[in-house]
């Protein structure tokens, strides 16, 4: 153990994550604290080395603790108030119909410092402009389709501004080099779309600036069912391209290295806040800086001990990028390609095309099976080719990068952007013909997926930790991957042979998915617009690939077209519209005037609006718009109306005894 760097920022991440999920399990503490100092006894650490994890991780829980007490705490008792907020604009992003979302940094009430945020009309406000205005202050909540909560933790925003009233603007003509690069940003993604076409243009603006707004959904849908999806993200592979093409112009150029490093810093950092500064970009640039600084002074770089501190100045920066998928896969990401990749593959030659092969692919693989935990938690499903399609399309993506970088620092002077469109089209027809291929990806399924995949993962690194060798950790990787597969097999069985029920929705409004033998029927019942969203979140977790009976009952022009848009790489044999339909297969299904009557064999499920209060003989589900004395969204009632959940998003399982299991999606 002669890396203490790595040790201390390893104890220190781990309490900063044991104090956010793991809040107040003192058992699970001790239990862990146990089986890691076992470890350590057996590998012959001395006192030196517990003291260094003991501390650093009692460090992780308190400063955790502490910045919650001092920031989080006091800001989120303004939820569900009303109240007068002032504050300079930090981030802008336009919408369709002259709307756009600001981040405002000020004070609630001229008291608490906070950061917010708010939608609505465009107001024409710049960066460092102030916006004063009365609203009421609600906290995040995570749905069904994005945990709006975790997301907007990790960016220290902790409430959002609803109704805001009496707004005022008050320009400051400040913040001009943000407001300069953000126009230039957008300026040069209106150029790539009109050079390159709407669908190559933005996928260009997306690698460079991590500008996905513009970008067709079903192709960002592709890219990550392919694997690629992390070439949006402007991370280790964007800001490693424009340093290496500054670096290569100041060589010829004959500039001073400390000046040269000076120049490279400052051109990264203009980057970073063109990207509007995403976690994973200050992750890069920190490690480069370390990677540049170690050539500057003839010193060795080590990319363990570069992840090590930059995780730790991030994490001290701000405590809550734990919660930040794009922290998470960053630094896992770039764990499995510089550390875990390297170590595995160390003893494999590469003096052939044959055997470079080998070890590109054996890179690739290697970086996958890390990052494989971490996009089943995250994600819905996560692609089974992603090491092939890294070696196949992301060199293509490189080169268009290149050309993209060169025009945009440039100011469109090289023409080279144009031969960007025989890179990136390929990319994005192949991402597409794999997406359309549904045993490509492995879908989530059950909720419990990933922390099967973290407790293997846990054995993993105890089986290395206690024996040392690259076989022994292979073959637990091995055995944990079939451990897994019988998991995943297992639960697709249970599924298979279990008629489930599912009521999607948001709000009062429901959309019903019928699962049976592999059969697999949706009602839309209430025709939201969000309603497709939903149902493709939901095929996509549990690995439905084919769509029997489609029927919509309201709204139907508008929730045709987000259908078949949504579900696109989804096999519909059946598509129909009426407010009055019946249907019998192993089931009998009926609807009629806004209510649905299920049934499989003794079982019935009936769901009917909320407004008319009546009960069925059955299990009763209410959607709609509630009686005044109930204070919830979707509720349950078996037989009477005693027994009330705030459940949106659940399934109902109907065993063959007559007996209802719900389980929260």
């Amino acid at each position: 153990m002669k890396r203490k760097i790595i040790e201390a920022a390893a104890a220190y991440l781990s309490g900063l994550f044991f104090a956010s999920f793991f809040n107040g399990n003192i058992f699970f503490f001790i239990s862990a604290a146990a089986v890691i100092a076992l470890i350590l006894h057996l590998k012959g650490a001395v006192v030196r080395d517990f003291a260094i994890i003991i501390l650093s991780f009692a460090v992780g829980i308190g400063y955790f603790r502490i910045y919650t007490n001092l920031g989080y705490d006091k800001i989120i008792k303004f939820n569900d108030t009303d109240g007068y907020f002032s504050g300079e604009v930090t981030q802008i992003k336009t919408y369709d119909g002259d709307n756009a979302s600001y981040v405002l940094k000020g004070k609630i009430n001229n008291t608490v410092s906070a950061e917010i945020y708010v939608f609505m009309s465009n107001t024409g406000a710049e960066y460092g402009d102030i916006i004063d205005m009365d609203c009421e202050f609600s906290a995040f909540e995570n749905s069904y389709i994005f945990n709006s909560e975790d997301y907007y933790k990790s960016e220290n925003i902790y409430l959002h501004a609803d109704s805001p009233h009496n707004i005022k603007v008050y320009p400051q003509n400040s913040r001009k080099i943000k407001n300069f690069l953000a126009e230039y940003r957008e300026n040069m993604t209106e150029k790539f779309k009109i050079i390159l076409g709407e669908d190559c243009g933005s996928f260009m603006a997306g690698m460079i600036f991590g500008e996905k707004q513009s970008l067709n959904d079903n192709i960002k849908t592709a890219l990550y069912r392919s694997g690629i999806g992390h070439i949006l993200s402007v991370s280790g592979l964007h800001v490693s391209v424009i340093a290496a093409f500054i670096m290569f112009l100041l060589r010829k150029m004959r500039i001073n290295r400390f000046l040269s490093f000076g120049i490279i810093n400052i051109f990264m950092i203009l980057l970073v806040i063109t990207a509007n500064s995403p976690v994973s970009a200050v992750r890069a640039m920190i490690m480069l800086d370390f990677i540049y600084s170690a050539q500057l002074f003839y010193r060795q770089n080590d990319t363990f001990n570069s992840l090590a501190w930059a995780s730790i100045l991030i994490c001290t920066l701000n405590p809550y990028s734990v919660y930040s998928s794009g922290f998470v896969l960053s630094f896992a990401g770039t764990f499995g390609i510089g550390v875990f990749a390297p170590y595995m593959t160390k003893n494999i030659k590469k003096d052939t095309v044959l055997q470079k092969l080998k070890y590109n692919v054996l890179t690739a693989l290697c970086a996958s099976v890390f990052i494989f935990p971490f996009s089943m938690y995250y994600f819905d499903e996560t692609s089974l080719i992603s090491p092939v399609s890294n070696i196949i399309l992301v060199p293509l993506c490189t080169a268009s990068m290149i050309t993209g970088v060169a025009y945009m620092l440039t100011g469109g002077i090289i023409p080279f952007i144009y031969s960007a469109y025989i890179f990136i089209r390929p990319v994005i027809y192949l991402s597409e013909k794999s997406a359309e291929i549904s045993f490509l990806q492995i879908s989530k399924g059950s909720q419990y997926s990933a922390y099967i995949l973290f407790g293997l993962c846990a054995v993993c690194v105890a089986v290395h930790m206690i024996f040392g060798k690259r076989k022994f950790l292979g073959t637990a990787v091995i055995m944990s991957f079939a451990v897994f597969s019988v998991f995943c097999t297992s639960y697709s069985v249970w599924r298979y042979n279990n008629f489930i029920v599912s009521v999607i929705g948001q709000g009062r409004n429901v959309s019903v998915v019928i699962n049976y033998k592999g059969d697999t029927n949706i009602i839309d019942i209430s025709g939201n617009y969000h309603s497709p969203q939903y149902i493709r979140k939901y095929l996509g977790v549990n690995g439905i690939s084919s769509v029997n009976n489609l029927v919509i009952t309201k709204n139907i022009n508008s929730q045709y077209s987000s259908y078949i848009s949504e579900l696109k790489y989804y096999k519909i044999n059946n598509l129909s519209f009426s407010d009055d339909f019946s249907m019998k297969n192993s089931f009998s299904c009926e609807y009629k005037d806004g209510i649905l009557v299920i049934n499989f064999n003794n079982s019935k499920i009936i769901l009917s609006p909320a407004k008319e209060n009546n009960h069925y003989d059955g299990l009763n589900v209410f959607y709609g718009n509630l009686p005044p004395d109930i204070n919830s969204n979707i509720y349950l009632g078996e037989y009477d109306n005693s027994e009330f959940s705030d459940m949106n998003n659940f399934e109902i399982i109907v065993y063959n005894d007559g007996v209802y299991r719900i389980r929260r999606l």
